[in-house]
């Protein structure tokens, strides 16, 4: 304690014990500290006289170089770095790859992002996307002579009549693989050989291969680059990253030259060199501060020493390796003669060591701090050392920081930018009312003096406004016509309706600007949902074209139908994404399973019911070959907008002089209800706009007017349920078929022509419940409206499809999207990038929760969901 006492007190003018709510507040303190011992302490030191000092730099190399540079520190970090971020690394180990992994796209990407290919970065961005689209792997595919185009979902006609931009950007695709393949040719040749190559052989074609793309020319230019702007240390790295991976070479030429070895090997023989590879340079500089562990660094005569990260567990470093032998196993190898490491005591003590090396450093000013929270929240206490320096040296002053971005103070302001962060947030607390004038006012005085200044007015600018935070946009007529809007008709879809009424802008950057994420070349969701579309529509088909009904079928004619038609169907999936034959086995099986499942419980439905289908995959539109016309709707402002889509299937039935129609949307994925607080917000306008073709067209399928009786989605994929025994199969027919009912929206007097076989309760091909009276119940939690209300419902939706057009043809495209309950857009929207909207402190639209009962109630009260939220 003596020597403690005599080695820290004499040395220090001054010792600082700071408690910071976290790394991050820990880390801009000490930073601010240097800037003002360096800068505006009279007399000032020089920055090699500061250190700042951590038990390990894991944890606080990122924060400390940030903050260092925000502040236009010059620092010196002293640690060993990996090379594998090095662009020349990533080419030897992508090169390998490329060879080994036989042109995976992957392997491709990684040669390409390294940006020592001969392709400027927009053609190379280009051939990648091309390759991930298109599915392109292998040594023989990069060999051919010509890549044509392939798309997706396109018939073969389409494929061999492409368009100029089309034939421009293939020709623009092929020139890039070939100028990729005039440079990698000897590399590849090497592989395919009779015999292994040898060590030396593989070493001359990497290096030749580097030579050819210039490796070394672009490693001289990126070091005097860095020389120029004054980046020594990362100039550094460039010349010792070439230097150790020449030394690499010449090392495995040296010692296995003759050795043949295959390419696996040779790869794994490259990769464990490369990974013993760190860089180790010199500070670049004379007058820097210098950041290290205390553990690894020495440092010069120190006239200030900023100590962080004096938490427990950290500093004193806690734990290490777990051992089968105890430290009294240990001691007594040692007095043996057998050394096996440093026991738990000895780490001890080297700990102490370190933490009286870290103190005792000569200077004027000693700074110790610990954060008392992790990044998680979770508590972290101070060090044991901290306790025992105030037991040596008495009462020390001492300073708990608080959190600038909750609780800003003045003396947290250190640079223009930081300023004008700090303002915005006293700002906004001012305006919630979260702040006296006591503390108000010399953030006003700040204020008003950096309105005035030259240097902080463009950095406000940018900042302060954010406290209002609203991001408007919109397009005026000529834009709105130049991007097919404009007119008096708008032609248009139900799904761009939806999603225009979920947000605006979504819309605006997916259907009108055609911003799409990058394409794929796999199997997803949408291709299954396509393939049980197809299945589905040509059983359907079928059964029409046959004169048969389903309730008709038995399960060995349902599985020989199906299976025929499954096959088709998978082999066309198979034709145009090029699946493995196993894939294409195991999507058959899986296909033949899921929709004979599907196709027996909708079989059971039929049974009780009058209505049959009609057509399957109707399309309404305008042009030739449409099954009907599109629907048209006249909006509030007289215009006019036609909807065109394509109707899943269409039942009618005969009952007494009418004719009723019901459609069904299939859906892919589980048991799906019609939400109808969502119908009446315009966000799900799909089943109700169906219905509204049938009414304006049904004629055509039925050969006079029909009566609308409902729609439904029909899930293909059961919904899971609990069962006691899953060992034990369901015999009964409608508990199978329970898990695929249809669900939607119907009016209640149909419900014996939908379920013949009911009478009273719940039934069991739809969701209805009839009490002893022979009232429809349970209204919230099923599916039945009176005709009135499903009136009501779709002169709701034609309504809604019209205000939505009006304000498209307007050019409304804000970014502002809906909240509904916890459910918002901006959960799987992937133009979140591009609109720069964040949900936790933007101001969505709030849309009220309603049950069915209430939107039945407010549609006869003539309520619009245009004027909720």
């Amino acid at each position: 304690g003596r020597q403690a006492r005599e080695a820290a007190g004499g040395a220090a003018e001054q010792m600082l014990l700071v408690e910071a709510p976290n790394r991050r507040c820990e880390v801009a303190a000490a930073v601010r500290q240097v800037v003002w011992l360096t800068r505006l302490r009279r007399p000032s030191m020089r920055y090699r006289e500061v250190a700042i000092i951590v038990r390990e730099l894991e944890g606080y190399h990122d924060l400390l170089r940030a903050e260092l540079a925000s502040h236009d520190v010059p620092y010196f970090i002293d640690r060993r770095e990996p090379i594998g971020h090095h662009p020349v690394v990533q080419l030897v180990r992508s090169a390998l790859e490329l060879l080994d992994d036989d042109f995976s796209p992957r392997a491709v990407g990684q040669l390409l992002k390294t940006g020592l290919t001969p392709l400027a970065d927009e053609q190379a961005d280009q051939l990648e996307n091309y390759i991930l689209a298109n599915g392109i792997r292998g040594r023989t595919a990069w060999m051919a002579d010509e890549w044509q185009y392939r798309g997706r979902g396109v018939d073969h006609e389409r494929r061999r009549q492409l368009s100029d931009l089309e034939s421009t950007s293939l020709e623009q695709v092929n020139h890039s693989r070939r100028a990729l393949m005039d440079v990698l040719g000897e590399w590849v040749s090497l592989v395919g050989s009779d015999e292994l190559p040898t060590v030396k052989q593989w070493a001359g074609a990497l290096f030749a291969l580097l030579e050819r793309l210039g490796a070394q020319r672009l490693i001289c230019q990126w070091f005097e680059r860095d020389c120029a702007q004054g980046q020594l240390d990362r100039a550094g790295q460039h010349q010792q990253v070439w230097r150790d991976l020449m030394g690499l070479l010449d090392d495995l030429v040296e010692a296995l030259g003759g050795q043949p070895m295959g390419l696996g090997e040779f790869r794994e023989v490259v990769e464990a060199g490369l990974a013993g590879i760190s860089l180790a340079l010199v500070p670049p500089g004379l007058d820097q501060v210098l950041v290290g562990s205390i553990e690894r660094s020495r440092h010069p005569e120190l006239k200030a020493a900023v100590v962080l990260g004096l938490s427990e567990r950290s500093f004193p470093l806690a734990g290490g390796e777990d051992n089968i032998l105890t430290d009294s196993d240990r001691q007594v190898l040692a007095d043996s003669g057998v050394e096996l490491g440093a026991t738990g005591r000895q780490r001890l003590l080297d700990e102490r060591l370190l933490g009286y090396i870290a103190m005792t450093r000569r200077g004027g000013l000693l700074w110790l701090s610990w954060p008392v929270a992790d990044e998680k929240g979770r508590k972290l206490l101070p060090s044991p050392f901290v306790g025992q320096v105030r037991r040596v040296l008495g009462p020390l002053p001492g300073r708990r920081l608080a959190d600038p971005a909750v609780r800003p103070e003045v003396a947290d302001v250190s640079t223009p930018v930081n300023l004008a962060g700090y303002l915005a947030t006293v700002l906004r607390q001012r305006r919630a009312g979260g702040m006296d004038a006591e503390r108000i006012d010399p953030w006003l005085a700040l204020y008003e003096w950096a309105i005035k200044s030259d240097r902080m007015r463009p950095v406000l600018r940018r900042v302060l406004p954010s406290l209002v935070y609203r991001i408007d946009a919109g397009l005026d007529k000529q834009a709105v016509g130049l991007l097919g809007g404009g007119g008096e008709t708008l032609v248009t879809s139900v799904s761009r309706l939806e999603r225009y009424a979920a947000c605006p802008f979504a819309h605006f950057a997916g259907d009108v600007l055609g911003l799409r994420e990058r394409e794929l070349f796999e199997l997803a969701a949408v291709d299954l949902g396509r393939l049980y579309h197809a299945i589905l529509e040509r059983f359907t088909r079928q059964l029409i074209e046959a004169g048969l009904t389903l309730g008709e079928m038995d399960d060995e004619a349902i599985g020989r139908a199906l299976g025929q038609i499954s096959a088709e169907a998978v082999g066309e999936l198979h034709d145009e994404l090029m699946l493995a034959e196993p894939a294409m086995r195991f999507r058959l099986d899986r296909s033949d399973r899921q929709m004979s499942t599907a196709v027996r419980a909708q079989r059971f439905l039929a049974r009780g019911s009058k209505f049959l289908p009609v057509g399957t995959e109707l399309v309404f539109d305008d042009r030739r070959g449409s099954d009907l016309p599109s629907l048209e709707v006249v909006t509030p402002a007289g215009r006019r907008v036609r909807l065109r889509g394509r109707i899943d299937r269409v039942d009618l039935a005969r009952i007494g002089e009418r004719v009723a129609a019901i459609v069904l949307d299939y859906k892919s994925g589980r048991a799906k209800r019609l939400a109808l607080e969502e119908v009446f917000h315009g966000l799900s306008l799909q089943l109700m706009a169906y219905l509204l073709v049938l009414g304006q067209h049904g004629r055509r399928l039925a050969g006079g007017p029909v009566t609308l009786a409902g729609a439904f989605y029909a899930p293909l994929l059961g919904e899971y349920e609990k069962v006691d025994d899953p060992s034990q199969g369901r015999d009964d027919e409608s508990a199978r078929a329970k898990p695929f009912r249809f669900r939607g929206v119907f009016d209640f007097s149909y419900l014996k022509d939908l379920d013949g076989e009911f009478t009273k309760g719940r039934s069991e091909r739809v969701s209805a419940f009839v009490t002893d009276k022979g009232q429809a119940g349970y209204i919230d939690s099923t599916d039945v409206a009176d005709a009135k209300q499903l009136a009501e419902l779709l002169a709701h939706v034609r309504e809604q499809i019209g205000r939505l057009a009006d304000r498209m043809v307007e050019g409304q495209i804000g970014v502002s999207p809906v909240r509904l309950g916890n459910w918002m857009p901006c959960q799987y929207c992937p133009y979140g990038s591009v609109c720069r909207f964040e949900p936790a402190v933007g101001s969505p639209r709030e849309l009220s929760k309603l049950k069915r009962s209430e939107v039945f109630a407010r549609l006869a009260e003539g309520c619009g969901g245009a004027r909720d939220g």
